[in-house]
């Protein structure tokens, strides 16, 4: 069973791209994957065919692959971000850089370090944390993000076998981005149960309608749970995982310290939000093809 965590309780089901998880304390594997975002225990598969499930929405069916691109609706432009002193300070490893087994901690290691790494991961993961609207966030991944999660997962299931890790580091390398996208969970937040599966029934396909602007260049769409088979139960699920994909006229308006606006046009959940200079320089640095001026 994989293991990521959100926020909720914990829930449990194999891992695979049908994976549909059921209700904490159903355990179906021996081993879990462990995402870690804060809080409570969540088993779900992911890799390139991942969505999220958040333990609280255990009912929720995550699988839903992303539908045609929509047209891109009206135009709205943001104002200039300068970013480029924020970006020095980020751009000083890789963070486009794959796992390996070399670059993990053994347990022993990670149990004397564990505190401080958690300590790093939290600091950094504030930057990378965008609320788009009052029920709608981004949390954008990267290499420190998913090695957290990796070591976690390692610690929790005490693996030390080479070819168990292996198999952990392949599961979770391609939510890393790959130096020419970004990389995101998206949640869609209620805290009254009833409240969020309402509105959750009012929005089909709100994954497929969240945008990124760059400076001048033209608005995009995010591919949304690649690949992911459908479950369709007339309503969206809370969890999705989404990617980016940055043209050469968004590559350039970055460098060119054009802002970045993300929002959503869906008809129940319409926000926006313009990064701050700590986000984008940290975004930034997802990117091997991006370089300070």
């Amino acid at each position: 069973a994989h293991l990521p965590v959100f926020g909720g309780g914990a829930v449990r089901g194999p891992p695979g791209p049908q994976w549909a998880g059921t209700k904490a304390g159903m355990r179906t594997r021996t081993s879990a994957h462990l995402a870690v975002f804060g809080g409570g225990a969540v088993r779900g598969p992911p890799g390139p065919q991942w969505a999220w499930r958040r333990g609280r929405n255990a009912d929720e069916d995550v699988r839903a692959p992303p539908s045609a691109r929509r047209d891109a609706g009206d135009d709205v432009r943001a104002p200039r971000t300068s970013w480029l002193l924020c970006w020095v300070r980020f751009k000083q490893t890789s963070a486009v850089e794959k796992l390996s087994r070399e670059k993990l901690m053994t347990l022993e290691r990670y149990a004397v370090e564990r505190e401080t790494f958690r300590a790093e991961v939290i600091a950094h993961k504030k930057a990378r944390r965008v609320g788009v609207g009052p029920h709608a966030t981004l949390l954008f991944e990267d290499s420190l993000t998913m090695q957290y999660q990796v070591q976690e997962m390692l610690r929790v299931e005490r693996i030390f076998e080479p070819a168990a890790i292996e198999e952990e580091i392949a599961t979770y390398n391609p939510l890393i981005p790959d130096g020419r996208n970004w990389k995101a969970t998206f949640l869609i937040e209620y805290e009254d149960v009833e409240e969020r599966a309402a509105a959750l029934a009012r929005m089909p396909g709100v994954e497929d309608r969240v945008w990124l602007e760059i400076g001048a260049a033209p608005r995009t769409y995010a591919f949304a749970n690649d690949d992911l088979e459908r479950t369709d139960r007339g309503r969206t699920a809370a969890v999705h995982f989404l990617r980016f994909e940055l043209d050469d006229g968004q590559i350039a308006a970055l460098q060119d310290g054009g802002a970045v606006t993300l929002g959503i046009d869906h008809d129940e959940l319409r926000c926006q939000v313009t990064l701050g200079p700590e986000t984008v320089a940290s975004l930034a640095n997802d990117l091997d093809c991006v370089e300070a001026t």
